[in-house]
């Protein structure tokens, strides 16, 4: 199988565009931005919303779109941002610290509260801690959270890039580490970064320059159907290059969808079950004496 790194060598190479056709995906996605040196509100960061996957291709913005007041303190960057009926936003120091000062996480109930940077609980420091050579750049949910890590130096599979798993927001909080967790097979060229990551069904791996380029050779969005496809580093389709380019003083630090998974359909059995003890519930009642 070809590897990670040198599917995307090959694409940077020949400059190529995947196509997105039947990738309508309705979520819609949102793309944070963050200013590379520190700044302040209404300049620092800013959010543009695609209503699918295919406009994230097309670079086709929808809305609502343009700056938020969030302004982050300069010694710390945005790490990642996801939904999962609320909106998160990961925040790690700049350089190398401990906890509980390393990680922060910041709640926001609604997107109209990001704009505004309105925070909301539960917001706090975690006492998740980084070691020195890695960096998160991913935040995704997918029933649990995933925090991806991948080396401050360009490195190589299996050494490169780190999922770790949590089964709540507390886990996150308490640093309380699941499974699957441990290392992937994803290795990405030396000139590109992971941006960020999100689950719609499937993960969607944004990958950005390191240095400011042009469309269309900025911006990668690799698709992988499962978890277990991002261990492996399985790329599937739609996957390709965006026509998305960024201004040269920013850089991506968030990509999320609004897409929630479906809660498991009880067994015929269970339900069965469930509905008998409902009307074994009804029947007592209606037997009780008035």
């Amino acid at each position: 199988m070809t590897s990670f790194k040198q599917f995307m060598l090959v694409l940077v190479g020949a400059a190529a565009v995947a196509s997105f056709a039947g990738s309508a995906l309705a979520s819609p996605y949102h793309v944070m931005v963050q200013s590379r040196q520190d700044a302040v509100a209404p300049t620092e960061v800013y959010v543009a919303s695609f209503d699918t996957l295919d406009d994230v291709s097309s670079a086709n913005l929808g809305a609502p779109n343009g700056f938020t007041q969030i302004s982050v303190t300069p010694d710390y960057q945005i790490a990642g941002f996801t939904y999962d009926g609320s909106y998160r936003v990961m925040l790690q120091t700049r350089v190398d610290s401990s906890a509980p000062t390393e990680v922060y996480l910041a709640s926001f109930a609604t997107l109209d509260d990001v704009f505004s940077a309105n925070l909301g609980a539960p917001s706090a420091f975690s006492q998740i801690s980084i070691t020195p050579d890695y960096r998160i750049v991913g935040f995704a949910y997918d029933g649990s959270y995933r925090v991806m890590l991948q080396t401050r130096q360009d490195a190589a599979a299996p050494a490169e890039v780190y999922l770790a798993s949590f089964d709540t927001l507390d886990d996150i909080f308490s640093a309380n580490i699941g499974a699957p967790s441990g290392f992937t097979q994803i290795s990405i060229t030396p000139d590109y970064q992971i941006a960020d990551f999100t689950y719609d069904g499937s993960y969607r791996l944004l990958v950005e320059t390191r240095q400011d380029a042009a469309a269309p050779a900025e911006v990668y969005v690799a698709s992988f159907n499962t978890l277990d496809d991002v261990f492996a580093a399985n790329i599937g389709a739609p996957s390709g290059f965006s026509q998305i380019s960024i201004a040269p003083d920013y850089r991506i630090v968030g990509f999320t969808g609004e897409w929630l998974p479906t809660p498991p359909v009880p067994e015929a059995g269970t339900f069965f079950l469930l509905s008998a003890g409902l009307a074994c519930i009804v029947w007592v009642r209606r037997r009780k004496p008035a």
